[in-house]
């Protein structure tokens, strides 16, 4: 705030005492105000700023990203990522036939 009247001086002369305080203590309301104002614009950019980071430009870990994760697009030519076509697989195969085992015989190794 200015130390010299907020008016042109003839003006401010021409008010009362009481209109005078009037519009200084609006005019200290007016700056308190605009202080204010300022702090909350930094914080709404401070809180942007966070909310707008995710795991590709942070250190923060994937599984916070967001549900909007951004996918790789499909391969080119159609292929499919793991076995290839028309493979048979692999089956398990027991060692012995469970219908015809008579006994099961526990070895332990001896300390």
């Amino acid at each position: 705030m200015s130390a010299g009247p907020p008016l042109p001086v003839d003006l401010w002369d021409s008010l009362s005492r009481e209109a005078r305080a009037l519009i200084r203590t609006r005019q200290a309301e007016a700056a308190e105000l605009r202080a204010k104002v300022r702090s909350l614009r930094q914080q709404v950019h401070d809180l942007q700023e966070r909310l707008n980071q995710n795991s590709t430009n942070s250190t923060r870990p994937p599984s916070t990203d967001l549900s909007t994760v951004k996918r790789r697009p499909p391969r080119e030519g159609g292929q499919l990522l793991g076995r290839q076509l028309g493979h048979g697989g692999f089956q398990f195969v027991q060692a012995y036939d469970h219908l015809r085992c008579n006994e099961v015989i526990i070895a332990v190794p001896s300390a």
